[in-house]
């Protein structure tokens, strides 16, 4: 007869709490594991707005990744319950396994925008970010910590520029990362085109430098256009390009491909 008999699960307690005026807004999430005496996610997020129509927020967020339960255990192993895993290892086992398992991730985000004329506004963040590395055990190979990541943007953001009801966005990017640097440039065009009718042209370009001196090009252009029919159905149809050149030293490779998508949303 086979052992059937599952750990126990996992009691959690959690929160939430929100601050709403005119001008400022607070919001924070809590949960908390009350088996294994540890915090699955902190959630922090708060804005103010000033009289000038300028808005400054910050977003603080803490949390196991995946969120930590005694399922996690089961990450490569080869069975597919915990009834299975407990005849392999005693339960302070598994969940030593769980935590084992579960990362933990960390990340700050400061953003701002500011309107510059009635019909231009420009936006910006900053994010710093990491994810903790986790041990080998149980036969599962250790993963390494990502260190500290960030990234900067900022949009241009306009509305009523080229037709009326059309918003435009140009956007700049920089991330950093332990396996790559990379600086994008961004178009995003969204145009109604009578009452049901929208076009959506954008094109993205990146410049990745990688880890051991590669260079990478990315060009994608697309657009999307999107047709409402009645209050609850929209169709979709979306084509698109890419290139990708990798530059190695003296010599380079590129490849090329085409995609087309169609689809619908129901709103009910």
């Amino acid at each position: 007869m086979g052992h059937d008999q599952e750990v126990l699960e996992d009691p959690a307690v959690g929160g939430e709490v929100r601050y709403l005026r005119p001008e400022a807004s607070f919001f924070t999430l809590v949960d908390y594991d009350i088996s294994y005496l540890a915090l699955n996610i902190l959630l922090m997020q708060g804005t103010y707005t000033f009289k000038n129509g300028a808005t400054l927020g910050v977003v603080l967020d803490y949390r196991d990744t995946p969120a930590l339960t005694t399922n996690n255990a089961l990450i490569g192993q080869p069975v597919n319950s915990l009834g299975e895993l407990q005849s392999l290892y005693g339960e302070d086992q598994i969940r030593d396994l769980a935590q084992d398992r579960t990362q933990r991730s960390r990340s700050v985000t400061l953003a701002g925008s500011h309107p510059l004329t009635e019909k231009l506004q420009l936006a910006a963040d900053f994010t710093v970010a990491s994810l903790d590395s986790t041990p080998a055990s149980g036969g599962v190979e250790a993963t390494p910590s990502t260190g500290e990541e960030y990234s900067v943007s900022s949009q241009l953001i306009g509305s009523d520029i080229v037709w009326p009801g059309d918003i435009e966005i140009l956007g700049l990017r920089y991330a950093n990362t332990d396996i790559t640097n990379t600086g994008s440039l961004m178009f995003n065009s969204r145009v109604p085109v009578g009452e049901t009718w929208r076009l959506n042209p954008r094109f993205q370009a990146d410049l990745q430098s990688r880890t051991g001196g590669s260079k990478v090009v990315i060009l994608k252009p697309a657009v999307l256009v999107d047709h409402r029919w009645g209050r609850a159905l929209t169709f979709e149809l979306e084509a698109g390009y890419e290139r990708v050149q990798e530059i190695t030293g003296s010599t380079g490779s590129s490849r090329h491909g085409y995609y087309v998508n169609a689809g619908y949303r129901w709103d009910f």
